[in-house]
């Protein structure tokens, strides 16, 4: 065997457990001699010393001789404070540093019992050896029956202690926690302004929980972030919708949510939300199509109420890994298991939870192959390694498997205490209300989370392409006015104006003039006699003209590509035949083939050079 020697640490937290023992470990012998004390003792024969207080230490050389030394000497680090055990532990004695210079014949074997030899024993006080872990803390290494002694074969010497349990004690602080629960509430979660304008968070009419909305671009992708902070002493039950982008919670591992939604959830997505803690749910914007309406539910149904007695009872002051104890005890559970989806009816339903949540607890604290199990699995899913990985890095993870195995034994011990009707009535104080909100199968609270779309983006309009005759490409001539308008309208949006004195400014003939920017459409109201005759209204001609804007935003183009801006070498080169002139109006270039179809180019007065209004079909001489 390997030389073994104390560490000391000043980190104090607090678990339970015994130890794993190396099965083909011969025991001790029997003492040959004894001694009392701080001081250190040559190793032959079996030695059995104690700290003066108590706590006894047995040890036997390897090869018995005196060439191993044992040293016992007060530690440095400080003992279990009162947060350990709800002050129900009463630390004996100082903290025992055990040195061992040499190699021993089997492990060194820890033992205290439930008085210190100063008073008597107490009926139900439990005995415990603790060791001291640097990144655990104190937790029993040795648990034993009340009133009698604790003991327990080491081979991991950091710092160790003696006490005694009082069970009644703490149990009656359980009891008094859960009552003061009642009025505990919690500050808001902070979020960040410039939350994504396209999500709206409707908040719960209930203050159970507190929401709000916050903007998230990790990634340099925009998403909405909803942030929930449960505000109330109870756990609840969140369900997280379908299609969200993330869900995260805080102290808990992508791996333990995996292990709550198939463990306790049966594949619904729910996180187990603890009295004050902080989860997030993100959202991506849908891409098209309506509004998406997303409601994140919480409640307070019955396996939500077993991971909180589980939680509650296996908390011993360090509470770190203590729903993990109970998600993995309950997961493995059958008659919790049948209480999913239900809701507890009044006090009696709690009365029953209770108990099978006691019964869980005591199923694997009273089997030492399911507690080792039990404590292995939580330290695997509070690590993110597998099972095989505790089990095989003893130095690693063995303080952490320790601590769960004596906090389940503990209780395991306290068997006879613990008053299940008592805690249910506190329980049922505590949570009663919110209760007499939810019947089976609804939410006690929904935070409703509103995402829109993108606007769909505006359908490209098709091009007006101007011909003619007074014609538009994709209208029969003379084109009726309804029909004209309508096809206009669609592709240039409805007209800024529409004239209804005469279809010319001058006042006559009768009709209407539309204008779209630019383009203006001349409507005659009556055709007869016109060239085209037609029995309704119809467009005779239209007029494009940069004056009306002063710019040309529109683009319009004729049959031949020409619009304004066009030069007068574009237009003759594009319409050969055509014939240019001068009137008042400056230089122009008309084509004609008789009767109406026509086209007229007019250009600048300063070079007329540029077209800056074209006109065709029936005119008004403007």
């Amino acid at each position: 065997m390997q030389r073994r020697r104390s560490r000391t640490s000043r980190t104090a937290c607090a678990a339970l457990l015994a130890v794993f023992l190396t099965a083909c470990s011969a025991p001790p012998a029997e003492p040959e001699e004894t001694g009392s004390g701080w001081g250190t003792w040559k190793l032959g024969a079996a030695v059995e010393v104690d700290n003066g207080t108590g706590l006894q230490v047995t040890a036997e050389a390897a090869d018995g001789t005196s060439s191993t030394s044992l040293l016992l000497q007060e530690g440095t680090v400080a003992p279990p404070g009162r947060a350990w055990g709800r002050g129900a532990l009463t630390p004996v004695g100082p903290v025992t540093d055990i040195t061992v210079d040499g190699d021993l014949s089997g492990p060194l074997v820890i033992a205290f019992p439930a008085g210190d030899g100063s008073q008597s024993v107490q009926p139900d006080e439990i005995p415990l050896v603790l060791r001291h872990d640097p990144e655990v803390g104190w937790y029993p290494v040795a648990v034993g029956d009340p009133g009698g002694v604790a003991d327990a074969e080491r081979e991991l010497f950091s710092p160790h202690q003696g006490g005694r349990f009082d069970p009644r004690a703490w149990f009656g602080e359980v009891v008094g926690g859960v009552g003061r629960g009642l009025g505990v509430r919690f500050d808001p979660p902070r979020c960040a302004d410039g939350a994504p304008p396209w999500a709206k968070l409707e908040a719960p009419a209930l203050d159970v929980v507190h929401t709000c909305l916050a903007p998230n671009t990790d990634g340099g992708r925009e998403r909405a972030e909803v942030r929930l902070r449960n505000n109330r002493g109870v756990t609840q039950e969140i369900v997280v919708p379908t299609g969200v982008a993330y869900a995260w919670v805080d102290g808990q591992s992508d791996v333990v949510r995996e292990f709550v939604r198939t463990g306790l959830g049966g594949g619904r997505d729910i996180v187990m939300l603890a009295p004050g803690q902080e989860m997030t749910v993100g959202f991506d914007r849908p891409a098209d199509g309506g509004d998406v309406v997303a409601h994140i539910l919480s409640a307070v149904p019955a396996t939500a109420i077993l991971v909180d007695l589980i939680t509650t009872l296996a908390d011993l002051g360090q509470g770190s890994t203590s729903s993990l104890v109970a998600f993995v005890a309950l997961a493995k559970c059958s008659k919790a298991l049948e209480w999913i989806g239900q809701v507890p009816d009044g006090l009696d339903g709690i009365r029953r939870i209770a108990q099978t949540a006691w019964d869980c607890v005591m199923d694997v604290a009273g089997d030492p192959g399911k507690v080792g199990s039990l404590a292995e699995q939580v330290v695997a899913l509070e690590q993110g390694v597998q099972q095989v990985d505790v089990r095989s890095d003893w130095q690693r993870f063995g303080g952490r498997v320790e601590s769960i195995q004596g906090r389940l034994k503990l209780l395991a011990k306290m068997s006879k205490i613990v008053e299940i009707p008592r805690l249910a009535v506190a329980y049922y104080e505590l949570i009663g209300e919110l209760l007499g909100q939810m019947t089976s199968g609804t939410a006690l609270t929904d935070t409703t989370v509103r995402l829109s779309p993108p606007p769909a983006p505006k359908p490209r309009r098709q091009p007006v392409t101007l011909d003619y005759g007074g014609g538009i490409v994709g209208l029969e001539p003379p084109a009726p006015e309804d029909d004209a308008v309508r096809f206009l309208t669609d592709r240039l949006g409805p007209p800024d104006d529409v004239a209804t004195d005469a279809m010319c400014e001058m006042g006559a003939p009768a009709g209407k003039r539309y204008t779209w920017g630019n383009l203006t459409v001349l409507v005659l109201d009556d055709m007869t006699g016109y060239p085209a005759y037609a029995e309704e209204p119809s467009v005779v001609g239209w007029e494009y003209w940069e004056i009306k804007t002063g710019a040309d935003r529109q683009g319009l183009r004729t049959t031949d590509g020409l619009g304004l801006g066009s030069s007068l070498d574009d237009v003759m080169a594009a319409v050969p035949d055509g014939e240019l002139g001068e009137d008042y109006g400056g230089t122009y270039y008309r084509y004609s083939s008789g009767d109406l179809w026509n086209m007229t180019f007019t250009f600048d007065m300063e070079t007329g050079s540029e077209v800056v209004a074209i006109s065709s079909g029936a005119g008004c001489g403007e």
